[in-house]
């Protein structure tokens, strides 16, 4: 899903189906230092990343139903 400008902070949720990883991809075009993606499952951070690295690559998990 793609958010259109939205906003200082914002959150999306979604329901994983199957075993494919979850990943966020987040992109801005100014003040990239403070840009941050968070993979979270059951209240517990399990892919981070912010800055350039957020840009560059985003947050791309391994799926917590493969890891169970």
């Amino acid at each position: 899903m793609i958010a259109e400008q939205p906003g200082a902070a914002w959150t999306k949720t979604v329901t994983l189906r199957g075993i494919m990883p979850p990943a966020v991809s987040p992109s801005s075009v100014e003040n990239t230092a403070d840009l941050t993606c968070k993979v979270i499952y059951k209240g517990k951070v399990i892919k981070e990343a912010t800055g350039e690295a957020a840009m560059a690559g985003g947050c791309v998990a391994v799926s917590p139903i493969t890891a169970q």
